[in-house]
């Protein structure tokens, strides 16, 4: 769990750039947004291994999570949307209140 929280720490500095895209961490089967952001993959440095941070992230996320990078857009809110497919949808009323019982999913 705290490597998971150095990550989102991570994200949302690298976020403060000038951004091409938006990355959304969220859980691979529910589709719940856990964090988001902004970035720009082509100023994102390299690690000693030669990989980038983006790449590190997603070694070190759990399985249970993904990063997914759109183009620029309104970040979405993690009490109104979800990802479903690589698109941002609205959360259902049963959504809601799957998200209220679940402390790791409020913003």
């Amino acid at each position: 769990m705290k490597k998971f929280i150095l990550i989102v720490i991570f994200l949302l500095f690298a976020s403060t750039a000038v951004a091409k895209e938006i990355w959304i961490l969220h859980e691979t089967l529910t589709g719940y947004i856990v964090s988001s952001g902004r970035i720009d993959r082509e100023w994102d440095s390299k690690n000693r291994d030669g990989s980038t941070i983006s790449e590190w992230i997603e070694r070190q996320l759990n399985e249970g999570f993904v990063v997914v990078y759109l183009p620029n857009q309104k970040l979405p809110k993690p009490k109104k949307h979800k990802i479903v497919d690589g698109e941002i949808v609205d959360l259902t009323p049963e959504d809601k209140a799957v998200i209220k019982g679940r402390p790791h999913l409020q913003p």
